[in-house]
């Protein structure tokens, strides 16, 4: 758990499904928070987050997947940072996870 998370963009050679990218968010504090979530240095989505009250925010492909060759290993506006709001010092920590389901279908 930390008051400042940073996460990379990554990579899919071939995309055969639509992927769906989630962020979770969590703390033990029991007093609510706000946490910004940034993609490019411009805020994405703004939560409140207490102990007992996980948020799910849904994240857009093309600020986390890159698919394409010309897309990987240079720099680029993809990638998240995600803060939590420091009215209190110290300030507040919360958890915070990245999850990318595919969906395949089927004809």
């Amino acid at each position: 758990m930390d008051s400042e998370h940073w996460i990379a963009p990554m990579s899919a050679s071939s995309l055969l499904g639509t992927p769906k990218g989630y962020l979770y968010l969590s703390t033990n504090e029991t007093t609510p928070f706000s946490v910004q979530v940034f993609n490019n240095n411009n805020v994405f989505s703004t939560v409140q987050v207490s102990k007992g009250n996980p948020v799910q925010v849904t994240i857009p492909n093309n600020m986390m997947i890159s698919s394409t060759p010309s897309g990987l290993f240079t720099s680029s506006s993809m990638g998240l940072y995600v803060k939590g709001s420091k009215n209190s010092l110290p300030a507040t920590d919360f958890l915070c996870r990245i999850r990318l389901n595919l969906l395949l279908q089927k004809d």
